[in-house]
């Protein structure tokens, strides 16, 4: 055997086998990064497909061909269903949107509504298309410049070896959050991934908001206390 499979080697086989009956991956772990890289992938779209176009007739073909075949090769069995189901209902014929990125954008997005309603997500977590192209859009940049900015090229080797104790890391509190910096600002901002599908939207924002209720609720509580004491 090659050298370069050493790792390979060290596999106990025998697992893979007591895991063969297993065919799908809990959906809370999968699902939101694959909703964000979706919702991403369509942003990066050509703005308007040219039919002269060799590279657009290319990236069109080969969008084409992926969403065509995603629910073949997704890790959950139901969702491989459902969503081949959805693709042959002549609403989410793929072809009709592919002419534009503002198309495949809403294409995405109604397949992303679509399964939120089937698992019950509430109105409150599912923003309107608009919402969606604004949040995904503000991290778009030219084709020059998907490189490290200054504040990923400080902070991309503060972590060295496998160390969390001498790192401190606490990867139950980090293996839920996709951090994103924007392009103008540089301003950085955590994506709560959530077990709920529909919070792949939301943003650490939210959290703000509660404490500051929660502040007013305890100092409200604090002078309705005052008062009773007073009488």
């Amino acid at each position: 055997m090659n050298s370069d499979n050493n790792e390979f080697i060290d596999v106990d086989e025998n697992y893979f086998e007591k895991l063969s009956e297993y065919t799908s991956v809990r959906t809370h772990v999968w699902g939101p990064p694959a909703w964000f890289f979706l919702h991403s992938m369509a942003m990066a779209y050509p703005k308007k497909i040219n039919e002269d176009n060799f590279e657009h007739i290319r990236i069109r073909n080969s969008m084409f061909s992926f969403l065509s075949n995603l629910g073949n090769i997704l890790p959950c069995n139901l969702c491989s269903v459902s969503y081949n189901g959805y693709i042959k209902e002549p609403s989410f014929e793929i072809s009709k949107y592919l002419g534009s990125r503002a198309k495949l954008c809403y294409f995405i997005y109604l397949i992303h509504e679509r399964v939120n309603r089937k698992l019950g997500v509430p109105q409150c977590y599912r923003p309107s298309f608009k919402k969606v192209i604004k949040k995904f859009g503000k991290f778009l940049v030219g084709p020059d410049q998907c490189k490290l900015t200054k504040i990923e090229q400080q902070t991309k080797n503060t972590m060295v070896g496998c160390d969390t104790k001498k790192h401190n890391m606490d990867f139950k509190k980090y293996k839920s959050i996709v951090t994103v910096i924007d392009k103008d600002t540089n301003k950085i901002e955590n994506f709560e991934i959530k077990e709920n599908f529909g919070n792949v939207y939301s943003s650490t924002s939210n959290s703000k908001i509660l404490l500051v209720l929660f502040i007013i609720f305890f100092l409200s509580t604090i002078v309705l206390i005052y008062i009773q004491f007073k009488k």
